[in-house]
């Protein structure tokens, strides 16, 4: 754009004289200006019209080359962004995992805990009715004892009471057979 500009500019500015030289209104000081003060003036004209080109370019480079520069760094912080979210992300996830992991250690305990939880009350069951049964028989045993016991004493009373009852009949004179 800039070098559209320069160039019309440029294009007018050797125009003029030209112009003025064929129109009857040349201005006093253009009239005697021979081909090579023109020519000189021209290269003049050129040479800065190449002056404002080359800084227009140099400009734009540089514009470019901060613009590129301002892109790489833009590209550079991004990258480092993407990188630490990513590093985040994984502490992240290793963090859900070693959570994850706590978790299912804490739950098979409680399961551990709970199985032997529901055993010990399976054996306080069948020990109680162990209990229950040997209660049972400790009750039969008393008793077949008990009455092994009074059946004994009861022999040993009907015993006792046959002597007596020989005694008396020794001391009555009446000896009679046992009866058994």
């Amino acid at each position: 754009m800039m070098k559209k500009m320069l160039s019309g500019l440029s294009a007018a500015l050797l125009a003029l004289p030209a112009a003025w030289a064929a129109s009857s209104s040349v201005p006093p000081a253009t009239e005697d200006l021979s081909q090579g003060a023109i020519d000189y003036n021209i290269s003049v004209v050129k040479e800065a019209e190449r002056q404002i080109e080359d800084s227009a370019r140099a400009r734009m480079a540089a514009e470019a080359q901060a613009k590129a520069e301002a892109e790489a760094a833009k590209a550079k912080a991004d990258a480092k962004a993407k990188a630490e979210r990513a590093k985040a992300d994984r502490v992240r996830a290793e963090a859900n995992a070693a959570a994850q992991k706590a978790k299912r250690e804490r739950q098979a305990k409680l399961e551990k805990y709970q199985d032997q939880e529901r055993e010990l009350e399976l054996e306080l069951k069948r020990l109680e009715v162990e209990a229950a049964r040997a209660k049972v028989g400790n009750d039969v045993a008393s008793d077949n004892a008990r009455a092994d016991l009074a059946k004994a004493r009861a022999q040993l009373e009907l015993e006792r009471m046959r002597v007596e009852i020989r005694k008396l009949e020794k001391e009555a004179g009446l000896e009679s057979e046992p009866k058994i």
